[in-house]
């Protein structure tokens, strides 16, 4: 059965709040991929267009109603860093 994709919107909400707000002081950095903006390479590629880049404990959540998540990563190399991809709902 295929998991339904979390609104942008509450996931940040339940980052906030996950493990006592172990996640507020992190950067956070949402992005979707648009392969339109490298025509050369059509579907092997794509460009990633940030969306907002900040501290999770300053963002407006009631923002991001419109999007859905796709994948998050936390960075391996930096773990105050966590990239959130996501696209437009349908």
């Amino acid at each position: 059965m295929n998991k339904e994709k979390p609104l942008l919107s509450d996931f940040l909400e339940e980052l906030k709040v996950y493990k006592k707000g172990v996640f507020l002081d992190k950067t956070i950095s949402i992005f979707y991929n648009d392969w339109s903006l490298n025509p050369d390479y059509e579907d092997d590629y794509s460009e990633r267009v940030i969306i907002n880049t900040a501290k999770l404990k300053d963002i407006d959540t009631k923002k991001y109603k419109s999007y859905k998540v796709l994948d998050s990563y936390q960075n391996s190399l930096n773990p105050n860093f966590v990239e959130i991809c996501v696209k437009e709902k349908e």
